[in-house]
């Protein structure tokens, strides 16, 4: 680039010599015409040489002008180059320092991802921590829950048992008790038939005619009695083999009617309809 634009000066330089040149030559071809005066002719070559001198003089003024034009424009573009190179310079450092800021970012962004990545990880952690925390919390509620109705279903256990235990001691005892006066009813009553099986023989056995030979046979009747200890019927239950006896026994019960009853509801009870051995000898 810089060679081609010096060149141009050059060029035109060497037109320019080439145009003086011609101008010289142009001069002295009408210089060697015939002419009337030889004080003409004396005077014209000295025109020429002074043409000629001044001629050569503009042309070194003009090279040195084109010369100083040129030194100005290498001088110029010198500076031109110089500028650009200081701004390619400049550029270039603006651009280390563009590189260096965007790695000193880049190396920013990498860290605050990383520190974002330690952040997440660490609420992570957190979480299964917590999560952690939350489960042992709810297992030992669980835990103390069943351990809680455990104990209460222990102790409502031994609750109803002991309740079960009071109730089948109260139940014993009642029954014990009811037992006992069972027995004892059981007791009197028999004491009370007893006595009136007794009353009864003894009332019939005075209204019963049987001879000798009949003293030791038996006979059991079952005789219906009425709450005042009329007799309502007499049947032979078991005969004692003779006819005689067995109809002896029977009429003496009727004749001893009404016959001696207990006067308590329960005790007539079993006289009401009961069986009797009846024996001559009681």
């Amino acid at each position: 680039m810089k060679k081609r634009f010096l060149s141009k000066p050059f060029l035109y330089a060497v037109l320019l010599h080439l145009a003086i040149v011609f101008l010289v030559f142009f001069s002295v071809h009408f210089s060697s015409t015939p002419t009337s005066a030889s004080s003409e002719s004396a005077a014209k070559p000295v025109d020429i040489v002074q043409a000629v001198a001044v001629s050569q003089t503009d042309v070194q003024q003009e090279v040195q002008k084109i010369q100083q034009e040129r030194a100005a424009k290498a001088q110029q573009e010198l500076n031109q180059q110089r500028q650009l190179q200081q701004q390619q310079a400049a550029l270039k450092q603006q651009q280390q320092v563009a590189a260096k800021a965007q790695a000193a970012l880049q190396a920013q962004q990498k860290a605050l991802q990383q520190q974002q990545a330690a952040v997440a990880k660490a609420q992570q952690q957190q979480a299964a921590k917590a999560a952690a925390i939350q489960a042992q919390q709810q297992a030992a509620a669980k835990a103390a829950a069943s351990a809680q109705a455990a104990q209460q279903a222990a102790q409502q256990a031994l609750q109803q048992k002991l309740q079960q235990e009071q109730t089948d001691t109260q139940a014993a005892a009642q029954a014990a008790k009811a037992q006992a006066q069972a027995q004892q009813q059981a007791a009197q009553l028999s004491g009370t038939v007893n006595k009136y099986n007794a009353l009864i023989l003894a009332a019939i056995h005075p209204n019963w005619i049987i001879s000798a030979q009949q003293k030791d046979l038996s006979t059991d009747v079952l005789i219906s009695l009425a709450p005042d200890g009329s007799v309502l019927s007499v049947q032979v239950q078991k005969s004692s083999g003779s006819t005689a006896f067995d109809n002896s026994a029977v009429a003496a019960v009727y004749k001893s009617s009404p016959l001696p009853v207990p006067t308590d509801p329960q005790a007539f009870a079993v006289f009401r309809q009961f069986k009797l051995t009846l024996h001559p000898e009681g």
